[in-house]
């Protein structure tokens, strides 16, 4: 009965009416009968039904009437879904009103200051005099509620909290706490997570409430940060961790403070201690990217004192987790270690040379985090691991990492600009601008230092490659791998291969999966034109007559096996196996494309850049 009364009054306010005073009374006086049920759930909604009933302008009076009615300490018989229910409408009634365009008044502050003071009178269902955990969490709640609103400075400019004695009431509160004391060891009782999330709200605020006010000194926060970080609740910590993470995270990102509070300085050690030790994924997760916000030269030296490793093991580590993860562990992982090899590269030579036997590990692990079938997180982490580190290893005057490394992390590039999601072509274009602005690189290009989007992005990514390629005098071993980009490696042929020898389907036009393909074409129509410029400049061939010859085999064996799969395919393919023949097609354009330079590079045929608009593109628009 009172579920349906409740549904049938959520109904009703969604659809607003005009209601005779009488009316009105009648839903507050059910509504507030809903609030005493022993149904956790009809409590809750009876909470927040109330809210359309009351005007704004009258909340703070009805918060002060459902306050006075909540038992004393000294009461012998009380019950605990009366007092839940009643918190629960003063929490969602003072939420509404803290929401309302009166918050940044003089009357909304008055109002909530008197609010606040009738709440201490009530502060014992905050304490373990009230034995009630879900009874506790809810006050608490209103508590932190009013502590986050009351935010102003009252007349003489004392903060209201201040003047009131609420914040000393809140450092009791805490003080006493289990957060302090520690719960039994076999402790569970109904609430137990609700009223932990409850607490540890709380502490925080307090705790940036005494930091802020105090500075230096912080001899009078309730409870440390570290304290939370050791509780053996994940739910504590957390919150802490989320706390502390948006604080380093504004600080590194310059949207905060330009420098930390003291009480979160030298915290490097700290969370060292625990990335080792943490074994809650959502945590371990926080505290990754907490030492990844911060100057790897505030805890890196020290590893040996904290967790007794060097800073290459600690390295090792961080790419194990990388490695055998797959989810934002991985993605996070991955970030601090690529964060961890660029602090090392700017050091001195020693210290890069302590980094450089796991340099070939770290490139491989790039490169399996930017494949297509892997969540989006993952390879927005590659795109920016890639944008950080392309100083170092994507446009050095001398490839670090060797030649084929390099090339594989330039392709991850390319790869990541031909992404069918918009946010992950939007971060591989921040590599390919910060490798324009490179010094190398900047003076042989218009673009430096603009803004671009993606589809001239990719034009200019190969444009700079092949530049590379000059300057590292590395066109010989560079241009066969470049030409198995362009050939597409068999990859694709070999997934024609075998749709095309499929059992045929029932039904035609099946278009499913060439939607998103101009991108394949547009690349190998910029890749032909860029080699095909670097090839025409060059006056002798770079390639062995030898090598010449297997890449000639190779891409002829490919065009045979490309007529005799289009033979194979049935009358108007293009629409019975439609995403067959596209992929053939696209095939057929990289076939072609590389039997053309192969011929240029043995100088049977003469042709120019202008070929390259010979390819055809698809009338899907280009993703930019």
């Amino acid at each position: 009965m009172t579920f349906t009364y409740l549904r049938t009054g959520s109904l009703g306010m969604s659809q607003p009416k005009k209601q005779g005073y009488g009316d009105s009374r009648v839903h507050l006086l059910l509504l507030r009968q809903c609030g005493c049920s022993p149904v956790y759930r009809s409590r809750e909604m009876a909470a927040r039904a109330l809210v359309p009933f009351v005007m704004t302008d009258e909340i703070p009076d009805t918060i002060r009437t459902l306050l006075a009615k909540l038992p004393d300490c000294t009461d012998q018989c009380f019950r605990q879904n009366h007092i839940h229910g009643t918190l629960l409408q003063v929490f969602h009634l003072l939420q509404a009103f803290s929401d309302s365009k009166y918050r940044m008044n003089t009357y909304f502050q008055q109002e909530l200051a008197d609010v606040a003071a009738c709440t201490k009178a009530k502060l014992w269902l905050a304490k373990r005099q009230n034995p009630c955990l879900v009874t506790r969490a809810v006050y608490i709640d209103i508590l932190f509620l009013l502590t986050s609103c009351l935010d102003k400075p009252a007349k003489g400019n004392q903060p209201v909290l201040e003047h009131l004695g609420l914040w000393e009431e809140v450092r009791r509160i805490i003080s006493g706490s289990e957060l302090i004391t520690g719960f039994p060891y076999t402790f569970t009782a109904p609430g137990l997570p609700q009223y932990l999330q409850s607490l540890t709200k709380l502490a925080i605020a307090a705790v940036w409430a005494v930091a802020t006010q105090a500075g230096e000194q912080t001899r009078d926060v309730p409870v440390s940060f570290s304290q939370l970080l050791e509780s053996s609740f994940p739910e504590v910590r957390l919150l802490t961790l989320e706390a502390l993470l948006e604080r380093f995270s504004a600080t590194a990102s310059g949207l905060g403070e330009k420098r930390l509070l003291p009480l979160l300085r030298n915290m490097g050690g700290t969370f060292l201690t625990l990335v080792m030790k943490e074994n809650h994924p959502e945590c371990l997760c926080k505290i990754l990217r907490i030492l990844h916000c911060m100057d790897p030269s505030e805890w890196l030296p020290q590893t040996e004192h904290c967790v007794h490793l060097t800073p290459k093991e600690f390295l090792i580590w961080t790419m194990d987790i990388a490695s055998n993860e797959r989810s934002e562990i991985q993605s996070e992982a991955l970030r601090l270690a690529s964060k961890v090899i660029a602090y090392h590269m700017q050091m001195c030579e020693e210290t890069r040379d302590l980094v450089a036997p796991t340099l070939k590990q770290w490139a491989q692990l790039v490169v399996t985090s930017c494949g297509d079938h892997l969540p989006k997180e993952s390879r927005l982490a590659t795109a920016e691991v890639l944008t950080s580190t392309a100083p170092f290893f994507l446009t050095h005057p001398c490839p670090i990492l060797g030649l084929q490394d390099t090339l594989a992390l330039w392709k991850c590039v390319l790869t990541l600009l031909q992404s069918e999601e918009q946010v992950i072509r939007h971060a591989a274009t921040e590599t390919v601008m910060t490798a324009l602005s490179q010094e190398n690189i900047c003076q042989s290009t218009e673009f430096a230092f603009c803004q671009v989007d993606a589809s001239i992005a990719l034009d200019l990514a190969l444009a700079v490659l092949c530049d590379l390629l000059q300057q590292w005098d590395q066109l010989g071993p560079g241009l066969p791998v470049l030409l198995g980009w362009l050939l597409g490696e068999g990859d694709d042929l070999m997934v024609c291969v075998e749709s095309v020898h499929q059992v045929e389907e029932d039904y035609l036009f099946e278009k499913t999966e060439v939607n998103f393909w101009a991108e394949t074409l547009i690349f190998v129509k910029y890749l032909y034109k860029h080699l095909s410029r670097l090839l025409s400049k060059s006056s002798w061939c770079p390639l062995s007559p030898e090598r010449l010859r297997h890449l000639q085999r190779t891409a002829s064996e490919q065009c045979h096996l490309l007529s005799q799969l289009f033979r194979e395919l049935p009358p108007a393919a293009e629409f019975l196996k439609t995403a067959e023949f596209t992929r053939l097609r696209i095939q057929e354009e990289r076939t072609s494309a590389c039997l053309r330079l192969l011929a240029l590079l043995e100088g049977k045929q003469g042709d120019s850049p202008a070929a390259a608009n010979q390819l055809t593109l698809p009338e899907t628009e280009t993703a930019c």
